[in-house]
């Protein structure tokens, strides 16, 4: 399989399985629309590519510090179950659309970065399952590093756009008392995944 298309396929990869990044983008496109929803996705994508970056000069092993993974998990932790509980208690303030289009994109945005960012699966991923196969394809391909760099986050993107372009078109269609009930669901989920990130912290500490 030529080395573009397999990072194009590891880029879908990582940004289909349903997560705490993918809720919030449905989240947002159900109740916001596809802009908003769309820079939540553009946000973690910023934070996908400053952990390449730190991939890339050698800083992988700093994630495993017992130290460093308390600071992550309790970041991680408690802003999902803050977004969850967010979720719940504006079910119904969050069927407006928003009237200040640029703050909701700025707002969307740092949510999406800020879920990255402090997100123990994603950094999981990118310092250890993908920072080993990096590290292998640039030792046999060094000259196509870039190339595969861009596919891989090209696939990340299509992904996030569709996501969004999905959430935001049906989110058009779905009833009034239908919405609420979503947004309760997705709020229980970011709780489930921030109780979640709670529970290995445990682990790290005890």
């Amino acid at each position: 399989m030529p080395a573009f298309l397999s990072a194009f396929i590891l880029g879908l990869s990582l940004a289909v399985p349903v997560g705490p990044i993918c809720l919030a983008i449905l989240k947002k496109g159900v109740s916001h629309g596809f802009l908003p929803a769309l820079f939540i996705g553009i946000g973690a994508i910023l934070a996908d590519l400053l952990f390449m970056i730190l991939i890339y000069f050698g800083m992988a092993q700093f994630i495993f510090i017992p130290s460093i993974q308390v600071i992550l998990y309790v970041f991680g932790s408690g802003l999902l179950v803050y977004l969850g509980i967010e979720s719940i208690n504006k079910r119904k303030t969050a069927l407006q659309r928003s009237s200040s289009l640029s703050s909701s994109i700025l707002a969307s945005f740092w949510t999406g970065l800020s879920i990255a960012l402090f997100n123990p699966i994603n950094l999981m991923f990118w310092f250890g399952i993908f920072g080993s196969t990096l590290v292998e394809f640039m030792t046999e391909q060094s000259g196509s590093v870039m190339v595969y760099i861009v596919f891989l986050f090209t696939g990340i993107l299509v992904w996030n756009i569709s996501l969004s372009f999905l959430a935001s078109f049906f989110g058009q269609f779905l009833s009034q008392s239908l919405l609420p009930i979503l947004n309760v669901i997705a709020g229980l989920c970011l709780l489930l995944f921030g109780f979640h990130f709670a529970l290995k912290l445990a682990e790290v500490l005890f």
